[in-house]
């Protein structure tokens, strides 16, 4: 029998096994060789991290990471608060001087 794979968000650090690397894909992390930029848990979303780089995008989606930490990992990915995150992000962006 395979041994399971075990990935680990680059995002929140999450960490789970799975029986197939498909089996995670089916689950809703971008894995290899479904995703290059990878692994991602199915709660933290791609896109900041392509657009941004690993740390920039980790530093956006840090605030929802802490939250996990006292009310726990949500069973589904949150479209209103990623929505939030981006307009937070952006009236900050509008502050900023140029």
């Amino acid at each position: 029998m395979k041994p399971p794979v075990t990935y680990t968000c680059l995002c929140c650090g999450h960490t789970q096994a799975f029986a197939t690397s498909t089996a995670a894909y089916e689950a809703g992390w971008d894995i290899a060789p479904f995703f290059t930029l990878q692994p991602l848990c199915s709660l933290c979303p791609a896109a900041p991290l392509a657009m941004k780089g690993i740390e920039a995008g980790r530093m956006r989606h840090a605030p929802v990471h802490s939250r996990w930490g006292w009310e726990g990992r949500p069973r589904e990915f949150d479209v209103h608060q990623e929505i939030l995150l981006d307009i937070n992000e952006h009236i900050l962006a509008e502050g900023k001087p140029s």
